[in-house]
């Protein structure tokens, strides 16, 4: 979760935020299924749900989670779970430091030098033949009050992700989209709100937010999750389909 969600959040996920643990670690799992003191990098972690959830079914890596956007009072909060998890607020803090798997989920959206910040990872951080995971937020055309509230610099097409991957020396292992019916729903959002006149705009709903039942939220991650793992499937078979999310799974050689 953003940090900036922690301002209204309710106590319940999102079941887009589950569903994308769920998915995001299918993507996952052949690299860290089993594997012992593998080293975790978890960049702009937010409030370290992916990371934790991670640890409840590989409790053996190890994860570090740095975010710039932490304070003191947030990192005292989190659990330490013997060492297996620690949180950051300084890139400063895991200086020459060099991990098996770095993530970069909804990240490079919020930078200025988006390729600076990639490169020095892959450079100071990454080890050889070690693995990186980034996701972004597609399409420039959606690009509005969610990407300015959450300080975005930028939507991204898919090519252009492989692009910059390739650009800091990555080999592509997969790639490709999520949440096809996501994309659908924000883009007809997007159209209405262009079109309604200022004093009719409703401000959108935050993940945060989220209050509904147990059994709506399960529902609705349950089509999440068997969507994104139909859109894996094409995507294995090299039929791209399009999402709200692009994602690429890199080598460093």
């Amino acid at each position: 979760m953003d940090l900036k969600e922690l301002e209204v959040f309710s106590g319940k996920r999102h079941p887009y935020e589950t569903a994308r643990y769920r998915i995001l670690l299918s993507i996952l799992s052949p690299y860290i299924k089993g594997e012992d003191n593998l080293k975790v990098l978890d960049v702009g972690s937010g409030d370290g749900y992916i990371s934790k959830e991670m640890l409840k079914c590989n409790p053996g890596i190890i994860i570090t989670c740095v975010d710039v956007y932490l304070t003191d009072e947030i990192i005292l909060q989190q659990p330490q779970l013997d060492g297996r998890l620690r949180f950051y607020k300084n890139y400063e803090d895991i200086a020459d430091i060099r991990y098996d798997i770095i993530l970069m989920l909804d990240v490079l959206e919020h930078e200025k030098n988006d390729k600076e910040l990639l490169a020095m990872m892959v450079n100071e951080h990454m080890k050889k033949n070690g693995m990186l995971l980034l996701k972004v937020p597609a399409f420039q055309f959606l690009f509005g009050d969610y990407d300015i509230l959450y300080k975005h610099y930028r939507r991204y097409r898919l090519g252009e992700v492989v692009d910059l991957a390739k650009n800091c020396n990555l080999k592509i292992i997969a790639s490709g989209y999520l949440f096809f019916s996501l994309l659908i729903l924000r883009f007809i959002s997007s159209i209405a709100h262009r079109l309604l006149s200022p004093g009719k705009k409703q401000q959108f709903k935050r993940l945060g937010t989220w209050n509904k039942g147990w059994f709506i939220t399960s529902l609705i991650e349950t089509l999440l999750v068997y969507e994104n793992k139909f859109i894996l499937f094409l995507s294995r078979n090299n039929i791209k389909l399009p999402g709200l999310s692009a994602w690429v799974l890199c080598e460093k050689l």
